[in-house]
């Protein structure tokens, strides 16, 4: 795993302490009254610790274990919603919810530090099952390329182009009912109700898109998901 890598896992918790820190007291449960333009999951400040602590936990430390142990996994989504009534984010105990973050930091880089290079080749079992060439436009499809951007960035000719969609459709239809329900929630992910901007994977890309159609400009984002359009004069 690279250096730089590991020590910006390692300094984060550092980092998530400091920014909460900076709240103003009796802040940290505050919400917006409209979630419009807001990039990230709808949750007040100590709900997104809650919500880092148990991606780290369930998401990352599941992932990694099935993915090393396991022969092409199917890797399930987190319901941030749920768990955040379940497991009461509103309430919790923010010194409390940062140490347990920070504990399974360190797990989670001594679970990675040692691996050896050809251990995060390894994929889940929707991209597994497809060749090379295809699942590489389903990468790009799910980080917001268009079919003409795609093709461009490839280099493939519009008959190549639907070759490889058409195999990436019978793929698709061929999977069993569960990883074809995740495959199309990763293809049709949407904000999850009005006055929501969620923007997973290609969606940030999308919306820069959206922001700068019709005109010439440049667009791009902060660490945060902000979005950032420059419209030339």
């Amino acid at each position: 795993m690279n250096a730089a890598t590991l020590d910006a896992l390692a300094r984060f918790p550092d980092q998530l302490a400091a920014h909460y820190a900076a709240i103003p007291t009796g802040y940290s449960a505050w919400t917006p009254a409209s979630w419009e333009g807001v990039p990230s999951e709808p949750l007040s400040a100590i709900e997104q610790l809650c919500h880092v602590r148990d991606i780290e936990i369930d998401g990352y430390h599941m992932r990694i274990q099935r993915t090393l142990t396991e022969n092409n996994p199917a890797l399930a989504a987190l319901d941030t919603d749920a768990l955040a009534g379940v497991r009461h984010y509103r309430t919790s105990n923010a010194a409390e919810v940062l140490a347990a973050f920070r504990a399974a930091r360190a797990k989670t880089i001594a679970m990675i530090s040692a691996l050896p290079g050809e251990q995060f080749d390894r994929r889940d079992e929707i991209l597994a099952r497809l060749s090379e060439g295809t699942r590489r436009i389903a990468v790009l499809a799910l980080y917001g390329l268009n079919a003409d951007e795609i093709q461009y960035v490839l280099d493939l000719k519009p008959p190549a182009f639907r070759q490889r969609l058409s195999a990436l459709r019978r793929t698709l239809g061929g999977l069993p009912e569960p990883l074809r329900r995740e495959a199309l929630a990763l293809a049709y992910s949407q904000p999850r109700r009005a006055g929501e901007t969620r923007l997973d994977f290609g969606l940030i890309r999308r919306a820069l898109l959206h922001h700068l159609r019709g005109g010439a400009g440049v667009g791009t984002h902060d660490p945060d998901g902000h979005l950032l359009a420059i419209r030339a004069p």
